[in-house]
């Protein structure tokens, strides 16, 4: 799946760290992302059903609430995504006209713009099945990267632009040796590829049992990983180009927190970017049409395997959908909250996830679902490895990482901290996943 999360964050990732954000990412990739898109790949796959369905079948029915939880990560990440997608929709309909552009309301999308976003998604899921849907996402993907090709060609011959790229592909060794550097690349790629939040589930259970989890896999991260990258290789050389070097600062922000998309918006408000803010944004829209569609598609599909009939979990998920929207655009604060809870959120669904691949054991879960059904029973000792040493290892890392950057945030103030209100606190993170998880393990009974 290809996502809002490579397109915004990748500029503001190699902004911030230059090209040793490119290393750390490959290094991350390989230990991090890749195991958990082949954990939700083969589920998906060996149980023909998605996250809730899968993790009942893999891990047994104590389990089944932390499917539940990664599709609710998924779903409260939603609103964020369909606000963007039409913020997008209206950018490329202001692409070079400056009073367009200067009228558009920088805090929020119109209703409209979201209307037409979200409409056109669920139109989608409502009569796009099998082979249509298929289809239909690869001419997505395959336009995402005309455009993001086309951008990048244009925008390297501009006078300036080499700074821009000196700055995204110049690596500083020594920035390896910061733990902020690793957080975001951990954080990032994981956010940007969708693992553990049970979408990697869904692709494998619509794809059929023929398909290799490591092979998907790996297409699926090194296709999102070569999106971020041209991104950024558009971004950095057209600000560079237009305001020097010394204007890249202005992109740079955590994987957490980030920087106020307006920031990315104004590098394509010149009137002689007119063409490259048409096409960049259309990459963006595109990006958040698919995004919109697979999280629905993954919400419905978690009520269908809880057996609930079709028809009622297209309501369902309609009415949760659009009532999330409906606040995030009454609400910017509740916009924010949500965005910030629910990203923190993939920390602990790819957490679950890898707690639930030790309890089942690294070397039968590989045995079972990856190696025995693809003939590679004897393989698989890097795997072992990874799965059982290292994801560990990253998760509590990843966790003591997100804790810090919560605590920047807060200014060092233990009561905003633990506020259970504040907009960005540790507090309402904690409140919410726990409230979210309680429930879930009383309706899943």
């Amino acid at each position: 799946m290809l996502g809002l999360g490579a397109l915004w964050h990748g500029p503001r990732m190699l902004a911030e760290h230059g090209g040793a954000f490119v290393v750390a990412w490959a290094v991350c990739l390989v230990v991090w992302t890749l195991p958990l898109l082949m954990f939700e790949f083969a589920a998906g796959r060996a149980a023909r059903t998605g996250p809730i369905g899968a993790t009942n079948w893999v891990f047994g029915k104590t389990s089944i609430w932390r499917g539940a939880f990664a599709a609710l990560v998924a779903l409260g990440l939603l609103g964020g995504t369909v606000r963007a997608g039409g913020r997008a929709l209206e950018l490329v309909w202001a692409a070079g006209r400056a009073d367009r552009w200067g009228a558009l309301d920088a805090a929020r999308p119109s209703p409209g713009a979201l209307l037409a976003v979200g409409g056109a998604a669920w139109l989608v899921v409502l009569v796009a099945r099998g082979g249509l849907h298929e289809r239909l996402t690869r001419v997505c993907i395959a336009a995402v990267f005309a455009a993001l090709l086309i951008c990048a060609l244009w925008t390297w011959t501009r006078p300036g632009a080499d700074a821009g790229l000196a700055a995204a592909l110049g690596v500083d060794w020594w920035r390896l040796t910061r733990g902020a550097i690793w957080f975001d690349a951990v954080m990032q790629s994981a956010w940007s590829m969708g693992a553990g939040i049970g979408l990697m589930t869904c692709t494998a259970r619509a794809a059929g049992r023929g398909l290799q989890a490591r092979r998907e896999s790996f297409a699926t991260a090194f296709g999102v990983s070569v999106a971020a990258l041209l991104a950024a290789l558009i971004v950095l050389p057209l600000q560079a180009a237009r305001v020097g070097a010394d204007g890249l600062t202005s992109l740079a922000g955590s994987a957490a927190s980030g920087v106020p998309s307006t920031t990315l918006e104004n590098v394509f408000m010149h009137p002689d970017d007119a063409p490259l803010a048409l096409l960049y944004q259309l990459a963006v829209l595109l990006a958040c049409f698919m995004t919109t569609i697979a999280v629905l598609e993954l919400f419905v599909r978690s009520l269908r395997d809880r057996d609930v009939p079709r028809r009622r979990a297209l309501l369902v998920a309609f009415f949760v959908s659009t009532l999330l929207i409906a606040a995030g655009e009454a609400s910017p604060s509740f916009a924010a909250n949500q965005e910030w809870v629910w990203r923190l959120g993939i920390v602990v669904a790819c957490g679950l996830l890898t707690l639930s691949v030790l309890g089942h054991g690294a070397n039968r879960f590989w045995i079972e679902l990856i190696g025995g059904p693809e003939g590679r029973v004897d393989g698989g000792g890097g795997f072992r490895f990874v799965a059982g040493v290292l994801l560990p290892l990253l998760v509590v890392m990843l966790g003591l990482g997100a804790l810090s950057d919560s605590w920047t945030l807060s200014a060092g103030s233990w009561s905003r901290w633990l506020s259970p209100i504040a907009t960005d606190s540790l507090g309402t993170c904690v409140a919410q996943w726990a409230v979210a998880i309680a429930v879930l393990k009383v309706s899943l009974r």
